[in-house]
């Protein structure tokens, strides 16, 4: 089964081929009970898709509830674990609304024998099937016209109007699906089709007791059978499955075997129509965005972690003005016992600076670090900020320092900096003569290149120096800030945090989102720093593979819009 699991950008969540092992795992441990459509998605037409059954009964070996929305027969013969009580018919749904009704006259089935079959269970009697003309055509007293196959004519579709002149007549149908694609550039009709054209000419909406309404669940959910918030269905038609999925408040997964697309997901998702928006599947896009979810979602996804780190620039920050909302989300997060920490590749940041040192990973202490556990005893010759300095010099390595003095803040600095015109060149020779020496390591704290501060004016991140030196020397930096995970070693390596229970927050897709993806943590893009949903977005348009660990499995606008779930 081709489970290109994605997530929405905007209503929900992320490419799951681009979420790392840990984090579907731990998902699927938010899930119950599993509803799979048949066509599209187990199976197409009568052939079985690639790895479904293996996927459906492993599953079930999980331990999760099933259930099909089809044929049973059809899926029992194809190899998938199911029991009779676990298969969700429309045709079925159909006949207990009847009988629900109280339904006492007979029924005008415009469809086929699985319809008449389930009516007569509940007992309630059907019309023959085999009206050849309208010669002689006369109307029983009150039928009610139900329709499911496309395969009908004009003789049908006539009877049916006619019935449906009567307006005590109930006008009923099992499903809406419109069509289905066989082959490239071929479609199959399905029952929505004649329903359009019996409802064209009579005038009458018909009331679908199949997907997308939820009653085809109802039972269910009332017997405490399913948990709305811990069951996800998995279908691939976005009008029927997903908005099914919608309506019982289940989280939505469509896969890319059957009726729409992604592009279609894209574009509903783009849409100002609400009935399209509804339509966006939770998982087939990028980020979900938490503020577009039921809030009890997304408290229980919250509930789930251990461990929060956050970025600390563009999450909890901005230079020396801190970001709304931020600190109380931070200390809100502290306050329920949860590990936090923040982390950095601001070289200018030392964990002196902060009252408890442990819950801060620096890219200076990264370096220090990994220098300390390779026994380094020579000087260190460092292109950098004063928090490098001071962790090496807390673990016993000298460096050697290149000043140039700064009276105020870089991003004042930056803020008003005059450039001159005929400035061509930036030169970098000393770093450089160093490392002619291939003994010489050459680290470097980060990968971040430059930094927005507005009015088209960037602050010059330590890559930008490090690709300068690399071109000089044509040696290649070992980075060991972000997205590192030799950054996490010690709090993984000594079991303070776990990779499934661990949260990270960042606004930079290169080097934070990454950096979670490598370290096997679930992560949370926030909309107020460097990168946006546009950049995500463009990533997931482009389909590259290579690039999907850089899509974040949520998405906030700021740190500060988490409070309202935490509270």
């Amino acid at each position: 089964m081709n489970l290109a699991l994605n997530r929405s950008v905007q209503k929900g969540g992320c490419q799951v081929l681009g979420l790392n092992r840990y984090s579907i795992q731990q998902w699927l441990k938010t899930i119950d009970t599993i509803i799979f459509d048949g066509d599209g998605v187990l199976w197409k037409n009568d052939e079985v898709l690639d790895k479904a059954p293996e996927t459906f009964n492993a599953l079930r070996a999980m331990g999760k509830e099933a259930y099909i929305c089809s044929n049973s027969s059809k899926a029992q013969e194809m190899g998938f674990l199911v029991a009779k009580n676990e298969i969700l018919s429309s045709s079925q749904t159909l006949a207990r609304f009847m009988k629900q009704k109280k339904f006492k006259k007979k029924v005008y089935v415009v469809g086929g024998q699985g319809i008449i079959d389930e009516l007569k269970l509940v007992g309630i009697e059907s019309l023959p099937l085999d009206h050849p003309s309208l010669q002689g055509f006369s109307m029983p007293e009150h039928a009610h016209t139900i329709f499911l196959d496309p395969n009908v004519g004009a003789v049908v579709l006539t009877k049916a109007c006619c019935y449906l002149k009567d307006p005590e007549v109930m006008f009923v149908a099992t499903n809406r699906d419109s069509a289905f694609p066989s082959a490239p550039g071929r479609m199959i009709p399905r029952a929505g089709v004649m329903i359009s054209a019996i409802q064209a000419a009579s005038q009458r909406m018909p009331f679908t007791c199949g997907k997308p309404n939820p009653y085809m669940c109802i039972d269910l959910m009332r017997q405490g059978t399913i948990q709305p918030e811990r069951t996800l269905i998995i279908g691939d038609t976005m009008n029927t499955d997903i908005l099914f999925g919608y309506n019982c408040g289940f989280q939505t997964l469509m896969v890319g075997t059957g009726v729409s697309s992604y592009q279609d997901a894209i574009e509903a998702q783009a849409s100002k129509v609400p009935l399209l928006y509804q339509q966006v599947p939770d998982l087939y896009q990028t980020c979900s965005d938490l503020t577009k979810l039921p809030k009890q979602r997304v408290r229980q996804w919250l509930s789930s972690f251990e461990s929060v780190i956050c970025d600390a620039d563009g999450v909890l920050w901005h230079f020396a003005k801190d970001i709304e909302g931020a600190v109380e989300t931070f200390n809100h997060l502290k306050s329920t016992g949860r590990n936090t920490f923040i982390v950095t590749n601001n070289s200018e940041t030392s964990r002196k600076d902060v009252i408890e040192e442990e819950s801060v990973l620096t890219s200076s202490y990264s370096c220090a670090n990994f220098l300390a556990t390779k026994k380094f005893q020579k000087k260190a010759f460092v292109m950098g900020e004063y928090g490098i300095h001071y962790e090496l010099e807390n673990l016993g390595i000298c460096s050697a320092k290149v000043s140039e003095t700064l009276e105020r803040p870089i991003h004042e600095f930056v803020a008003d900096l005059k450039l001159d015109p005929d400035v061509g060149a930036v030169v970098v020779v000393r770093a450089g003569t160093y490392l002619l020496n291939p003994s010489i390591l050459f680290l470097g704290t980060c990968l971040d290149a430059a930094y927005p501060i507005g009015n088209n004016r960037v602050i010059v991140g330590a890559a930008a120096t490090l690709a300068a030196v690399k071109a000089f020397t044509g040696r290649k930096p070992l980075v060991l800030g972000k997205p590192n995970p030799w950054m996490a070693a010690p709090l993984l390596h000594s079991g303070v945090i776990k990779p499934e229970t661990t949260l990270m927050v960042g606004d930079t897709l290169e080097t934070d989102i990454r950096f979670s993806a490598n370290c096997k943590f679930q992560s949370l893009m926030v909309g107020s720093g460097v990168n946006s949903l546009k950049d995500v977005q463009k990533i997931v348009e482009e389909g590259d593979p290579k690039k999907m660990d850089l899509v974040p499995d949520t998405y906030l606008p700021s740190l500060g819009h988490l409070l309202e779930f935490l509270c």
